[in-house]
Formats: structure tokens, sequence, C-alpha cells
């Protein structure tokens, strides 16, 4: 599997980190990858916003308690599905 790199950021410090395969990401990460803010992220998940996305990466509860994951393939067939990138022929 590919490796890749993303950078998680908290409120002290941004470092990078390298991930393997599928994964579960954090909202910091889900942010960073998608190159989204928390008010953009809030219009594409809210049902009521012009905006709103039902095509958007659904969180997941798992072992984490109260705090939500997205699963990365998700994520990645979002960005695929979203994406201006053409083949070139």
């Amino acid at each position: 599997m590919a490796k890749q790199k993303t950078n998680v950021v908290n409120e002290d410090e941004t470092k990078e980190v390298t991930i393997r395969g599928p994964y579960f990401m954090s909202q910091a990460q889900l942010f960073a990858k998608l190159g989204l803010g928390r008010s953009t992220y809030e219009k594409l998940t809210n049902p009521s916003s012009e905006y709103y996305d039902p095509d958007f990466p659904k969180p997941v509860n798992i072992f984490t308690g109260k705090k939500l994951r997205y699963s990365s393939i998700d994520v990645d067939r979002y960005i695929m599905a979203h994406s201006n990138l053409t083949d070139a022929a």
C-alpha cells in the first residue's frame, strides 16, 4: 500500500505524519485533506443549507467513544467524484 503524508493540526502545533493504507481520519485530518474550514464543512453537511452536499463523506463512530472519524476510502472517492481533473488523451 502506498504511503500518504498529511498534516495534523491541533491548537499548539502542526506536524506531518505518514499513514499507510486505508484508515479512519479525524475531523482535523479531513479538513487538511480537503482544504476546508469549519464553516465550509458546516455548510456542506447541513441539510438546510443551500450548499448542502448529500454525497459528502459521512462520519462513523468507531472505538473512540463520541469522537467521529471519516473513512479515507470514502474521502478519496468524494475527491475523485468532485475533482475537475480529466484524463489526458
